[in-house]
């Protein structure tokens, strides 16, 4: 199934990995909201987790769900799991692509969503990645 993208980081429009990895390519963009998540940064880059341990009960992450056109979908996915170092049932991802719902203007739409991975879990735990206490990412553009 073709689920859309919720975005939280660079690939948000107006970053800088928006214009190498979507732009040209999206059928729809809207903003949207993952309830139950939080972000965390080892300074250059967000990490989202929904762990329960590392996640308030009211937490959640504002971004941008994006539909990508079915024509370039999964070259797209593919090109953007490079980017996140994921490797589906790979050991040492420092992300995971999931599917979760996230809430939109118009209902819940189920979504493929990046989150922290094992040794990024690990360096939240450890104390080495801080919390972003907004919910909104606004790292370097």
């Amino acid at each position: 199934m073709n689920y859309p993208l919720f975005v939280y980081g660079t690939l948000k429009p107006g970053y800088s990995n928006y214009p190498i990895y979507l732009e040209g390519c999206t059928l729809h963009e809207e903003s949207a909201t993952l309830l139950g998540g939080a972000l965390y940064t080892e300074g250059q880059y967000p990490y989202l987790v929904m762990e329960p341990d590392l996640v308030r009960p009211d937490e959640r992450v504002q971004g941008v769900l994006i539909t990508v056109r079915p024509d370039v979908y999964n070259a797209v996915l593919a090109h953007i799991d490079v980017l996140e170092d994921y490797v589906p049932g790979g050991a040492d991802n420092w992300y995971e692509r999931v599917v979760s719902p996230v809430q939109t203007a118009s209902g819940p739409v189920a979504a493929w969503l990046y989150v922290g991975g094992s040794e990024i879990l690990m360096f939240i735990r450890s104390g080495i990645f801080t919390r972003i206490e907004s919910e909104v990412w606004h790292g370097s553009r």
